[in-house]
């Protein structure tokens, strides 16, 4: 039972034990750890079976389920968005999707903010920026996704980390286009907008619709000639 294999990992191996165990057999009993979410002997077991990618995963879990609740228990607070990032970086390791990394990214993020002061702002505006990227990765580009993944994403670049031309990359690289276009027009960036539409067909909407070429050729004249007169 679990029992059991807690204790046998606790009171360390028989004589003969180590020799007598396969990777197999440590890669089964981490496994199992897992599965009751007894992380920390979980990565033992990996650590014996050489899976350094369930290693990865179980020390993240670890870190997540165990680490930082401690910490805040014991109000170490300014050591609980370091383990965030430690998890992220973990779970990014052993290859596990980027939506869980972002989670981590953004629970760094707001962690930062917490603790207040120029470098703590400045470090929130990193995770926030990590915590887009990758929230805009885990969206499928052929797909229409999860709206509220898509607009924490978005949030999190342009009003977080302030980093609105990335964002825009971004979402046409993820073949978000017409949200990219939408953003462009709503902060009134006519030129790359007009670019934009002219570079994908497909985004070139009827008139009167607001994001159509011919309105947003005028919306660019006009901000041109309101610029010249200044």
């Amino acid at each position: 039972g679990l029992c059991d294999k807690i204790k046998i990992l606790e009171d360390g191996p028989t004589p003969g034990f180590v020799k007598e165990t396969s990777a197999d057999e440590w890669r089964a009993r981490g496994k199992n750890l897992m599965e009751n979410k007894v992380y920390p002997l979980a990565a033992q077991c990996f650590g014996k079976s050489g899976d350094s990618d369930l290693e990865h995963k179980a020390l993240a879990w670890k870190l997540l389920t165990y680490d930082i609740p401690s910490l805040r228990q014991e109000g170490k607070h300014k050591e609980v968005p370091e383990r965030f990032i430690e998890a992220a970086e973990r779970l990014f390791k052993c290859g596990r999707n980027e939506l869980t990394v972002a989670d981590c990214c953004y629970k760094a993020a707001l962690e930062f903010q917490k603790l207040g002061g120029s470098k703590m702002v400045k470090n929130a505006k990193t995770c926030f920026e990590l915590a887009g990227t990758a929230y805009l990765s885990s969206l499928r580009s052929d797909a229409l996704g999860d709206q509220r993944i898509l607009k924490r994403a978005v949030a999190c670049l342009t009003k977080r980390a302030e980093k609105f031309d990335k964002c825009v990359n971004l979402l046409v690289s993820r073949g978000r286009t017409r949200h990219a276009l939408k953003l462009l027009h709503e902060q009134k960036k006519y030129d790359a907008a007009l670019d934009l539409v002219q570079a994908h067909a497909e985004l070139d909407f009827a008139p009167p619709h607001d994001l159509c070429h011919s309105n947003l050729l005028q919306l660019c004249a006009n901000g041109h000639a309101v610029a010249a007169t200044n």
